[in-house]
């Protein structure tokens, strides 16, 4: 019992199922051993054996609490009255009280006495109830495997129907024949000891029927640990022949005298509890230390490590795959591997890698009917992955699902989500060992699972923007020669509408020039004469000749600004005296000046006014600004010059006491065919021009203009020319 038991549990330990029959055995063999021993006063000593009895009826409670718990989770059907948190724990103090009572009181068992070589007793207070609790838990674990049974049916689940048939089986054969033997007919009629164990004995049947019905539903999980442990059973069984045999003859060799056979029999326990308690040693050890030891341990935390290295390092997708399945078969030791990943447009992209190197073409592939069969059962309100949200092979039920991963040899799928939806599937086959994934497996792969989907979507993203990238290049180029196209097209218009509005300002102002020229004449010839006529008509001839210096100076300055932008300019630079420039320009104004009653004051204290300029330019740059500064005066303003030399420029500086120009129109100063406007200017005449034509012809020189201005209180306006190398 103990090594069928043994069995079942190593085939799954982390499985309610597997874990329950394990402790349901491990309390029938204490049962069965303190029945055997109540009665055997040879071995234990006649004054021990009530406490065996008292042991017996102790463990029986144990073991039906147990059988219970096994039949609830073995039927896999669900009870509303079992769900509630305080059902099985009360019925497992009550058992207890009751156990501790037989074992410590009277009021179960007293009056323990031997007749006829055989233990009796008499039937305490309470023994009605003890044996309540005995029938209760084993009739109530018959129902639950019923109801079991009957649901997997309804499911159509034929397998799980007949595991359940074989308990039944079991039970009635060994549990009925204890109940019937040992707790019904001993009670009213004394029985022989060899029939009484009979009943105990039996007990056997049901552990070996219930062991093959958890073997049968997980065979291909447990087919290497059987064959194993059937391996060992027979070499320890030899063994320990030869250690019996070896161990008499050295008795002998040495004093003479053949051992007990008691202490044969305690020599070979004790050397088969050494024997089993190697393997876990040995794991234990192995785990501290892995190099000298080293089969299948891994440091779980070194190879998550390994791992987030390669998500952070591995951009590329298929890179990123391939190593993280390259070390996960090489570190696991198992058998193959696959990565399956969801892909917005191409359905899933699988990378595969096997442990000795996969055979060419091999592959990781599904129908389509399988594939949907695979996506349900991986869903994330999928029942079957409710616990850690991994799919386990040997925690399947029978069914479809279970025959698809059997299909393909898969033994775990860990679904990788990324805010509840699968972005991923790892798929593992089977160790190469054979041993089922441990409860350190399943947890590192569930960490592993966390961490993955994160470094999946982001190596996607990083795949989906260099393919934008590229179809973006693509579009750049595409609209670079576009636009270079449309550029060239535009370019022509916009040099052929240059080239007519140049041709028509040049043909404008030729053909303008004519006439001007002959009314200018006319008004030169008229003016004569204009002591003889009458006041009024002198007014209007002083007007018209006002209009024709306007008109005529208009014309200059749109040819000025046609040269410019036509390149046709030309600047002659030369070595000039600048102040010799200004003091021929103040003469030209005096009388304008003297007129408005402006005080205008020239202020220089260089030695030297030389500078390197287009004398007839310059003139009519100092025109610009010194006639600007009288026009937009007040009468009886004034008007400082100033000549100053500021490192290599000779800058002058005109300052008026004008009215300045509006905070909101500095800025568009220098801009073609703007003039400041405000009431006290807007009846002064002017092109627009001239403060474009002067910055134009500065800058051509070399030199810089500024200025500042407030409004009311006047403007000061500085250009600046390069000095001479001798200045």
């Amino acid at each position: 019992m103990i090594v069928l038991s043994v069995f079942v549990y190593l085939a799954n330990p982390s499985a309610r199922t597997n874990r329950y029959f394990a402790l349901f055995v491990a309390f029938l063999v204490l049962f069965i051993t303190c029945n055997f021993l109540e009665n055997e006063p040879n071995i234990v000593g006649m004054d021990n054996v009530d406490v065996f009895l008292r042991l017996d009826f102790f463990f029986a409670i144990l073991m039906f609490y147990a059988w219970l718990r096994f039949a609830y989770v073995f039927s896999e059907h669900r009870i509303k009255f079992f769900e509630r948190m305080w059902v099985f724990p009360s019925i497992f103090v009550s058992g207890l009280v009751i156990a501790f009572l037989s074992l410590f009181t009277d009021l179960i068992l007293k009056d323990i006495y031997f007749d006829k070589d055989v233990i009796a007793f008499s039937d305490g207070v309470l023994w009605p109830i003890y044996a309540l609790y005995i029938l209760g838990p084993s009739f109530a674990g018959l129902v639950l495997l019923y109801l079991g049974k009957r649901a997997a049916k309804k499911r159509n689940n034929t397998a799980k129907a007949q595991q359940i048939n074989l308990v039944f089986i079991g039970f009635y054969i060994a549990l009925g024949n204890l109940i019937f033997i040992n707790l019904l007919i001993q009670t009213f009629i004394p029985i022989s000891l060899d029939l009484s164990r009979i009943g105990i004995y039996g007990m056997v049947v049901l552990v070996a029927f219930t062991s093959y019905a958890i073997i049968k539903h997980h065979f291909f999980d447990v087919r290497l640990i059987l064959i194993r442990s059937a391996t060992f059973l027979i070499l320890a069984s030899i063994l320990t022949g030869i250690y019996g045999f070896i161990l008499i003859q050295m008795a002998l060799l040495l004093t003479g005298e053949k051992p007990s056979v008691s202490f044969i029999i305690l020599s070979v326990i004790l050397t088969a509890g050494a024997a089993a308690s190697f393997t876990p040693l040995y794991r234990k050890l192995a785990e501290y230390t892995s190099r000298t030891f080293y089969k299948s341990y891994y440091d779980s935390e070194k190879l998550l490590a390994e791992l987030t290295h390669v998500m952070v390092t591995d951009l590329e997708i298929k890179d990123m795959t391939t190593n993280i399945l390259t070390l996960l078969t090489s570190k696991l030791h198992i058998s193959w591997s696959a990565l399956q990943i969801a892909q917005k447009e191409m359905g899933y992209n699988t990378t595969m890698i096997c442990a000795e190197g996969c055979d060419p073409g091999t592959t990781f592939s599904l129908t389509d009917e399988e594939n949907m069969l695979f996506q349900t059962m991986c869903r994330p309100n999928s029942p079957l992955t409710k616990e850690m949200g991994i799919i386990l092979f040997r925690n399947l039920p029978d069914g479809k699902e279970k025959e698809l991963l059997r299909k393909h040899d898969i033994s775990i799928i860990i679904p990788i989500r990324v805010s509840k939806q699968n972005v991923a599937f790892l798929i593992l086959g089977p160790k190469l060992s054979g041993e089922v994934y441990t409860d350190q497996d399943i947890e590192f792969l569930s960490i592993f699972a966390g961490e993955a989907g994160i470094a999946i979507q982001n190596a996607q993203s990083v795949k989906e923007i260099k393919r934008f990238n590229e179809e973006l290049e693509v579009m750049i180029d595409e609209r670079t020669i576009e636009l270079k196209q449309a550029q060239k097209r535009e370019l022509e218009k916009a040099q052929d509408v240059a080239r007519l509005k140049d041709e028509f300002v040049f043909i404008a102002t030729h053909e303008l020039r004519a006439p001007i020229t002959a009314i200018r004449l006319f008004l030169e010839m008229a003016t004569a004469k204009t002591a003889k006529m009458p006041k009024p008509m002198q007014e209007n001839m002083d007007s018209i000749v006002k209009a024709s210096d306007h008109l005529n100076h208009l014309i200059d300055d749109l040819l000025e600004v046609a040269r410019s932008e036509a390149g046709s300019m030309k600047v002659a630079v030369q070595e000039m005296n600048l102040l010799e420039v200004l003091n021929h320009i103040l003469d030209e104004l005096k009388s304008t000046i003297t007129q408005k009653n402006i005080t205008l004051t020239l202020h220089n204290s260089l030695a030297s006014t030389s500078v390197m300029a287009d004398p007839s330019k310059t003139k009519e740059i100092v025109t610009n600004i010194i006639s600007n500064a009288v026009k937009y005066n007040r009468d009886n303003g004034t008007i400082d010059i100033t000549l100053l030399d500021i490192n290599d420029q000779i800058v002058v500086e005109v300052k008026d006491t004008g009215f300045g120009i509006p905070a909101d129109q500095q800025e568009r100063i220098f801009e073609k065919f703007f003039r400041a406007s405000s009431k006290d200017t807007e009846n002064i005449v002017g092109t627009g021009l001239g403060m474009f034509i002067t910055r134009m012809l500065v800058e051509k020189m070399g030199g810089k203009v500024a200025f500042s201005s407030v409004e009311g209180e006047g403007t000061t306006m500085a250009f600046s020319l390069p000095k001479t190398s001798t200045s």
